[in-house]
């Protein structure tokens, strides 16, 4: 009996189908490539492969597909799974880093909004700065690691001291050359 297993065993063809999964094929004549041809042959893949971001590559038949037809999944490769996951890792990144940045312009901009409304001397608008100088360190980080582009970075640079110097301006601690 042993024999007839390991017999048996000889005449089959592994196949491997969507990972750990296998079909056996049994190997009874020597037309047996002609006959998976056929088997196959009925399978298409033409305009019905459809994938999007984050998902599997996916091929679907539709509603009204002839009986020849196939449904099956074909699973992403290797490194497109792993690009995925580096690609979300950078876009969490990015989004933090934005944020940060957002934030400290933010709070450049509320303490300027509260100085307007109150009574500047030159000490208050040393707080200003350094909230200044924190955003500008910040935006110009983010700059450098690709996170923002350069002229966004700039406009925002350029958006705050434009505020520092109105303020200024329209408290009297500093008048323009022009």
């Amino acid at each position: 009996s042993r024999e007839g297993r390991d017999n048996s065993r000889r005449h089959q063809r592994q196949f491997h189908v969507q990972g750990s999964r296998s079909v056996a094929f049994p190997v009874t004549s020597p037309d047996i490539m002609a006959s998976l041809v056929a088997a196959f042959s009925r399978v298409s893949l033409g305009s019905s492969v459809s994938a999007r971001r984050g998902q599997a590559l996916g091929v679907s038949t539709p509603s009204a597909a002839p009986s020849g037809r196939v449904s099956f999944i074909v699973d992403a490769k290797q490194n497109a799974l792993k690009r995925q996951r580096t690609s979300e890792t950078a876009r969490l990144y990015n989004k933090d880093k934005k944020s940060a940045v957002a934030t400290r312009i933010k709070k450049v901009l509320k303490s300027a909004d509260e100085l307007k409304k109150a009574e500047v001397a030159e000490s208050d608008i040393m707080g200003l700065e350094t909230l200044i100088s924190e955003a500008t360190k910040a935006i110009d980080k983010a700059v450098k690691r690709g996170i923002i582009k350069p002229n966004t970075g700039a406009r925002r640079k350029s958006r705050m001291s434009m505020v520092k110097q109105r303020l200024m301006i329209e408290k009297g601690l500093y008048t323009p050359a022009n």
